[in-house]
């Protein structure tokens, strides 16, 4: 055992200041059970979090890595018991004085790993299994708060001939996964994000309308030119009317800036980030006055094949999956067995699954991915158990998972469940679906800035939908809020492919479901350019969180029926309470 811990050591760099120390190490090792490269790798993590300045472990340093040990084992409330403090009432020990009498055969007992059922019997853990008085006795469980198309019957939809038991899930566009790199982003990766969404907004604009928008945006002129940038603010706070500067492109304006002048527009609506070509003079050169805005340029719908539409039945819920009070899951397991009484098709799990802003989440006795291995994935076992597809996807706000958004897939579910990465679009049925748990429709509503005709008669979240979708991007707000953990590097995998049918993101604004109709430019015979209302139209879906405080929340019911007709006359949407 000697022998291999110190190759190992020294693989690592590490050498030992004498015999007695290399055979005090290996009795460490002996203790808690490691082996010489479980040693060696947690010695490795103690010299980073001490920053060690020195490669010889010393008896004093030994000690030090003894204490580490403890901890990492969950052995400080036994220390009085086994092993002499560091200090003693706040009195001083002399660390070279430190007695390693403890590690002498017969006088120590290896540290005992404590179970998830061990844990919940501490004060600190005793919620884990018993759920909150307040979500038991909620009032108003099962009620209906909104539906879209009441008219369509929901038995059409479940209703299948054999040979439509089995729904073929196709996974379409970019995505990031585990294979890749990721969390490395750089300032050139955020200029070359920025820089590729503006330019592919000019060449797809050209390309449908003519429109040239290659003018650099601090172009002097009298005459109405074509600019294309992306909208920001030039001040800290929220946008506004006098704060709008327009940023141009490397390849076009040399990334350079001006102010946008918006006070003749009869209504408009930007956000920080946004893309947009604009018409207007500039007889300075250092303000741009718009004339016309097209902020919006949403990507072709799929095409959808004859005889592929197939009826079919979704069930959606965001997470928090536990209220405030407690772990114990309580509105999963609720969901769970709504699941199991409505028999969709497929059912759709939007995280997060152990919130990292779950205010008890720092009282935990357990790790997180323990957490999530004793509580949530048995009740996904038994969710798979009884519908034929169940989808997974993470969120930021997950303990358990690399918080870094585009987010790779969960590592580790269930036997015959789907991990997605976040976002994600998927075809089920032949209709094209987008999901994220980035709650980007409330991150843009606290930055856009509106200027409307008839203020009365319009809404704000099919506005915030348009924006989502006109930009053809899952987040194309920027520069994100804190907390978002945007990773530009792969800014690729936030883009749509197609613009999708139905569109699914939890968000903590107000559930809702909404029928959104996309501006899109067009140009006459004549060649004048007109914003008109696309034909196709995509419904958005904001299913609620299943938890909301210490109450329960909500979840989303997605049936679409028929084979022909655009997706707002056969889809019909259910919001319910848990």
């Amino acid at each position: 055992m000697d022998a291999e811990i110190l190759s190992e050591f020294e693989r690592s760099s590490f050498s030992f200041g004498g015999e007695e120390t290399l055979s005090k190490c290996a009795r460490l090792a002996d203790v808690y059970g490691l082996n010489a490269v479980e040693l060696s790798e947690n010695f490795e993590v103690f010299a980073i979090q001490r920053d060690l300045k020195t490669n010889v472990i010393s008896e004093t340093l030994l000690g030090h890595f003894s204490a580490y040990l403890q901890k990492v084992n969950g052995k400080e409330n036994e220390k009085n018991e086994v092993i002499p403090h560091w200090r003693d009432h706040g009195q001083s020990t002399n660390v070279e004085q430190f007695d390693f009498s403890f590690l002498d055969e017969g006088t120590f007992s290896a540290p005992k790993q404590r179970s998830l059922e061990q844990a919940s019997t501490s004060n600190a853990n005793s919620s884990l299994t018993s759920p909150g008085e307040t979500f038991l006795h909620r009032e108003q469980r099962g009620q209906v708060v909104f539906v879209l198309n009441e008219q369509i019957p929901e038995e059409s939809a479940f209703v299948m001939d054999s040979d439509d038991n089995q729904l073929e899930i196709k996974h379409v566009g970019k995505s990031l996964s585990c294979e890749q790199k990721f969390m490395s982003n750089t300032i050139e990766d955020k200029v070359r994000a920025i820089e590729s969404r503006i330019v592919d907004f000019v060449d797809r604009l050209k390309k449908e309308t003519g429109i040239e928008a290659t003018e650099p945006v601090s172009i002097q002129t009298q005459d109405p030119v074509w600019v294309a940038g992306r909208i920001c603010c030039d001040a800290e706070g929220r946008l506004n009317q006098e704060s709008i500067l327009l940023e141009g492109s490397l390849q076009y304006s040399g990334g350079s800036r001006v102010k946008l002048d918006v006070s003749r527009m009869a209504d408009f609506s930007l956000f920080p980030g946004q893309v947009v070509v604009v018409n207007g003079l500039n007889p300075t050169g250092g303000k741009l006055m718009a004339l016309g805005i097209i902020g919006h340029l949403p990507r072709p719908f799929r095409t959808v094949e004859q005889g592929t539409l197939r009826k079919v039945k979704i069930l959606a819920a965001g997470g928090p999956f536990t209220t405030t009070e407690d772990f114990s899951y309580s509105p999963l397991k609720e969901f769970v067995e709504a699941c199991k009484r409505e028999s969709p098709d497929v059912v759709l799990l939007v995280g997060p699954f152990v919130d990292a802003e779950h205010p008890k989440i720092a009282s935990l006795d357990v790790t997180f991915d323990k957490l999530y291995k004793d509580q949530i994935r048995p009740l996904l076992e038994e969710l798979q158990a009884s519908c034929p597809t169940v989808m997974v996807i993470p969120s930021t706000r997950d303990a358990h998972c690399f918080p870094v958004f585009p987010q790779p897939p969960f590592l580790s579910v269930p036997d015959g469940v789907s991990s997605i990465p976040n976002p994600c679009s998927f075809v089920v049925g032949g209709c094209l679906f987008g999901t994220s748990s980035q709650d980007v429709v409330k991150h843009m509503s606290m930055g856009v800035s509106e200027k409307l005709v008839n203020p009365g008669n319009s809404d704000r979240i099919s506005r915030l939908w348009q924006h989502v979708l006109g930009q053809g991007s899952f987040y194309p707000l920027y520069p994100p809020p804190l907390g978002t953990c945007l990773d530009t590097s792969h800014s690729h995998c936030l883009d749509f492919a197609n613009t999708p049918d139905v569109v699914f993101i939890p968000s903590d604004l107000a559930p809702s479901a909404k029928i959104v109709s996309l501006p899109t430019p067009k140009t006459g015979v004549d060649g004048a350019l007109s914003i008109r209302l696309s034909e196709r139209t995509a419904i958005c879906v904001n299913p609620g969180r299943l938890a909301k405080g210490q109450g329960g929340g909500t979840y989303a019911s997605v049936v679409i029926v028929g084979s022909t007709g655009d997706i707002r006359e056969r889809c019909k949407i259910k919001i319910t309470r848990i």
